[in-house]
């Protein structure tokens, strides 16, 4: 077929003449064509009206691909193409795509794009702008594909594309060229657009753990150069990597719990390396989950615990942490066992805190939860832990649960045993100003008393420098309180000898530190215009019966006496890390429940 039978047809605007109504290129176009023997004409915009139907060997040239002319010859799947296209295929003698979709110039000409990560909007969009720029788009990554268009890293599509080698490039890429190919004949893959290739770490929002400030700092810098961003505080639903090389430390803890990417530094530099983010599932921390307990029982397993309070008290608070940030930058000072677990939303964490906490892991490493101590080596033991998190404070929960002692969330006058981890300004206020005593000891006390299977001496373990009490049976104390309460002793002295141990009272104090523990969480997860329901409230065959003084006395309409037996009675409550409108129906309901706020 010669050049003479095809038909070339130049659209202008209506009523004009010589060299209005056309853009420079169509003139351009149409004298090249002429130049090579086409013989193109002349055709007025309303005139692709009365086209009929599709021709064959007939083409259409427009400067715009928008109208009413444009739409019909569009709707009749006639070829239409931009003059860039004409000039660009004479003048480098390029082939024109043969298709009936229009070709508005050859900027993309032998590529195969593929979207991945983009809304359906967005990838409708550049789907056709690939198709008018001369290149084919493909929904399904295929060995074809030589480019792929991402909104973000990591999807299935973007590995494989970057295992194979193919050009991993942003959005921005397929406007830029778009953009520059009004300007005349370009390609997309030109060294101009190298700069709208995808960065490695594009979108993500990364920190780190355990290095030193030299080593943070160079990838700090990596992370930025490659399109990341760089955070000392970590936040959820922000941060999606943690970059450590030990799995420990507050980060650590809620990485897991917020289900982030927790991988190695050697991602960090192999991707960079490679040039493209890569799977972080073969940088994962090896026997990370092996290490980690949870309260999530296993099937199978031995259960030779002596006691079954400590498998509830045994389950950690931290699953009520909502929306809160962990800062490695900040201090520790506002950390204790009820911040620390369950209200982390408004504590920071310090990252110099992993080695402060060697000491603690290292006293309790040697401890072997699998195989408690047969006796109750803590009984009658009331403890306060001071200044744990994480891991470190389940596993010394554990311990205290399976030596059968009670733990207790506020530090006053019952407390007989402190157990001193990072040191908390509060409480060392605490100890030292008030006139109570408690036995403060390092961590290695109690991993002591689990290895010997009785409660050891103190004095060898004091971490604290405050007058000590001298040793005595907890078992009597307990035993004492409860006979005066009920009125069986009157200006008498007990003696050790005459008091035997009574497991009722141990199980009761265990139950009262437990209800204190747990039955608020029901609250927490809804606390604006909420109080506890009848239904929801502890049943006659759940309570204890317990004495009360003549004020809690009240009659009924008949006349008789009847006790008010409350949840909360002679409970004293401090609440920390609630926001401000939560004070109210918390407070309302420990006065309900009888407890004082």
């Amino acid at each position: 077929m010669s050049e003479g039978d095809f038909k070339m047809f130049c659209i202008r605007t209506d009523g004009s003449s010589g060299r209005n109504g056309a853009t420079k290129a169509m003139f351009d176009a149409y004298a090249n064509l002429d130049k090579e023997g086409f013989k193109p004409q002349w055709m007025f915009e309303s005139d692709c009206l009365k086209v009929e139907k599709k021709e064959k060997n007939t083409a259409y040239l427009f400067d715009h691909f928008l109208g009413e002319g444009f739409n019909h010859v569009q709707s009749l799947k006639c070829r239409i193409f931009g003059p860039q296209c004409i000039l660009s295929s004479l003048e480098h003698k390029l082939d024109i795509p043969r298709r009936s979709t229009p070709i508005f110039n050859l900027a993309l000409k032998d590529l195969v794009v593929c979207c991945s990560n983009l809304d359906k909007e967005i990838r409708e969009e550049l789907h056709k702008k690939v198709e008018m720029m001369g290149g084919e788009a493909s929904k399904t990554l295929t060995d074809q594909v030589t480019h792929l268009v991402t909104g973000e890293v990591g999807s299935k599509k973007y590995q494989v594309s970057g295992d194979l080698g193919k050009q991993i490039m942003l959005p921005l890429w397929v406007e830029k060229v778009w953009e520059k190919s009004a300007d005349g004949h370009i390609h997309g893959a030109d060294a101009l657009f190298h700069e709208y290739s995808c960065p490695v770490f594009y979108g993500l929002v990364i920190t780190v753990s355990g290095f030193d400030s030299t080593e943070r700092g160079e990838m700090k810098t990596m992370i930025d150069a490659e399109g990341g961003k760089y955070t000392g505080e970590m936040k959820v639903k922000e941060c999606t990597h943690l970059i450590i090389n030990k799995p420990k430390g507050q980060k650590y803890e809620f990485a897991r719990k917020w289900k982030m990417h927790i991988i190695k530094s050697e991602w960090l530099y192999d991707s960079v390396e490679k040039g493209y983010c890569l799977d972080e599932s073969k940088y994962g921390l090896e026997g990370r989950d092996s290490g980690v307990k949870t309260s999530t029982p296993e099937k199978g397993k031995a259960k030779n615990r002596v006691s079954s309070i400590a498998d509830i008290s045994s389950i950690s608070n931290i699953s009520m942490i909502g929306n809160c940030q962990v800062n490695e930058t900040a201090a520790m000072t506002r950390m204790n066992d009820t911040t620390a677990t369950t209200r982390s939303d408004m504590t920071t964490f310090s990252e110099t805190q992993a080695q402060k906490n060697d000491h603690i892991e290292s006293s309790l490493q040697t401890i072997d939860l699998s195989r408690p101590p047969s006796d109750l080596f803590l009984d009658g033991c009331k403890i306060y832990l001071s200044g744990f998190c994480g891991q470190d404070l389940e596993k010394m929960k554990k311990v205290i649960n399976a030596g059968g002692a009670t733990r207790l969330n506020q530090l006053n006058e019952a407390v007989t045993h402190v157990i001193l981890g990072v040191r908390i300004d509060r409480d060392i206020e605490l100890l030292t100003s008030n006139t109570f005593r408690p036995q403060v000891v390092s961590p290695a006390w109690l991993a002591e008393c689990y290895r010997n299977g009785r409660t050891v001496d103190e004095a060898p373990f004091s971490c604290l420098d405050i007058p000590q009490p001298e040793s005595e049976s907890p078992k009597l104390t307990v035993k004492q309180k409860k006979l005066e309460r009920k009125g069986s002793i009157q200006n008498k002295t007990l003696e050790p000898e005459n008091i035997k141990p009574d497991k009722d009272d141990h199980k009761e104090e265990e139950e009262m530190d437990i209800m204190s523990q747990y039955l608020i969480q029901p609250m927490e997860e809804n606390t604006q215009d909420k109080t506890m329901k009848d239904e929801d409230k502890p049943t006659a065959t759940e309570q204890k019966p317990v004495e009360t003084e003549a004020d809690e006395m009240t009659q009924n309409p008949d006349g008789d006496s009847q006790i008010q037996k409350k949840v909360f009675t002679g409970k004293s409550f401090m609440f920390f890390g609630f926001e401000e409108e939560q004070h109210t129906p918390l407070t309302e309901f420990v006065n309900e429940e009888g407890g004082l706020f």
